[in-house]
């Protein structure tokens, strides 16, 4: 390729050190992206235990999980969870089981009987903005939700 050919480029680089074991009782797993990598496991592990464990013979729903380049609620890039995606997503699934027609009906129907949890391992309510998160939905260190 011609140097005068490129119009752009990008360089990511990541840790490649191994996970290690820390704390006096050795009760903490310190890796690079363990937030990430561990949140998207246990929620295709959770997906798939849903689908082998015959959950899909009486499920009248869709079950799914989005998994996001850019997961911040107010990431508003292209791929980001603050996207327009997963409403056009969610909007597409609808008019596809539904033959095609775009019914607004059962796209709010849709909406409606639907829940998003956004998973995250590293963080918890900051004291000085405590109002972004709602009383009964606030992370607690140590306790989840």
């Amino acid at each position: 390729v011609e140097k005068s050919a490129i119009a752009d480029f990008e360089l990511n680089l990541f840790d490649v050190q191994r996970a290690s074991l820390g704390g006096a009782k050795s009760e903490f797993v310190h890796c690079a992206r363990l937030d990430n990598l561990a949140s998207c496991f246990l929620a295709l592990r959770g997906l798939v235990e849903h689908v082998d464990g015959s959950g899909l013979e009486d499920d009248e729903e869709i079950s799914l999980i989005a998994l996001f380049d850019h997961e911040e609620v107010g990431s508003s890039s292209t791929t980001g969870a603050g996207s327009p995606i997963m409403a056009e997503a969610v909007r597409r699934i609808s008019s596809a089981l539904n033959a095609g027609d775009g019914d607004p009906d059962l796209y709010a129907s849709a909406l409606a009987k639907s829940f998003v949890l956004s998973v995250d391992q590293a963080h918890a309510v900051h004291p000085n903005y405590a109002s972004k998160h709602e009383k009964g939905h606030m992370p607690l260190m140590n306790n989840g939700m």
